[in-house]
């Protein structure tokens, strides 16, 4: 059996991001045949729950307010202009509304989908391995940040996936690089966690669940599955490339901003380098 922890950071991307809808479907046709359990904790399913249908809205009232300010703008061109570019603006706001219905409808698909997946326990264990990385600064408390919420969910997984029997294996996946990577943009896990990735472990990490579920489920080299698989390595080859050489180094102290992902406001930190500010998907509560 293969097993699919999906961190909050990936619900959101499905949420937030029109190009993954293929995903959500994908997702939904695997687990419904049984192929791979889709795994989960309450701290998921609560944050998925506060944040999801925010997403929706909060991305209709910021685009409606971008055509407003245009429409309120055009006032100032002469007649004939303005009446052609309130034509355009009337075109584009019937197909955003179109847009918003869709939007709508994945939204649904997705929680749809989270119904289906297995919310597996916070044991005393995880708890208790919880309050010792705390202790020890190790991640996700390696930030200077409160990383309960993110131990806790990490340490079920490995709870949930070291009781289990079979060959089986055991994917984690996330975005949130800042808590569970070697580096903020990075692809590979922190080594307060390597140990139990290795490349013969049968846990498995991963930053880019396009490449997972082809590797699980080639589908030929589609375009969709070639557009998600790049989304994701774009977003961390992006991330890991400093304007004045190598790697970012990103301080320590951060700021709370809207989330490119949608959903709220997220925790940004900015590269001392370059100054590139980035988004680490960790949303305020």
């Amino acid at each position: 059996m293969i097993y699919v922890f999906l961190d909050t950071s990936i619900w959101l991307d499905l949420a937030s991001t029109a190009k993954l809808q293929g995903l959500v479907h994908r997702l939904d046709e695997l687990s419904s045949t049984g192929r791979i359990v889709i795994l989960a904790n309450e701290i998921v399913k609560d944050e998925i729950e506060r944040h999801i249908d925010d997403i929706n809205e909060k991305f209709q009232k910021s685009i409606r307010s971008h055509i407003k300010a245009i429409r309120d703008s055009s006032k100032r061109l002469e007649p004939e202009v303005e009446r052609k570019a309130i034509g355009y603006i009337d075109e584009i706001s019937i197909m955003l509304n179109t847009a918003f219905s869709n939007k709508a409808h994945v939204i649904g698909a997705i929680k749809k989908l989270f119904v289906k997946a297995s919310i597996i326990p916070i044991t005393n264990e995880a708890t208790e391995r919880t309050k010792v990385r705390g202790l020890r600064k190790q991640a996700p408390f390696h930030s200077g940040k409160n990383g309960v919420a993110d131990s806790l969910i990490i340490e079920s997984y490995f709870d949930f996936c070291s009781k289990q029997r079979g060959a089986n294996d055991y994917y984690f996946i996330t975005t949130n690089s800042s808590d569970f990577c070697q580096n903020k943009g990075s692809d590979q896990p922190h080594p307060d966690f390597a140990q139990f990735f290795g490349s013969e472990s049968k846990y498995k990490y991963s930053v880019n669940i396009g490449e997972v579920l082809e590797s699980l489920e080639p589908s030929s080299g589609s375009t969709a599955s070639k557009e998600i698989i790049n989304f994701y390595r774009d977003r961390h080859v992006l991330s890991e490339e400093c304007l004045n050489g190598g790697v970012h180094e990103f301080s320590d102290d951060g700021q709370w901003f809207h989330s490119r992902y949608g959903g709220g406001l997220s925790w940004h930190v900015r590269c001392r380098k370059c100054g590139m500010l980035f988004d680490t998907g960790d949303y305020l509560d």
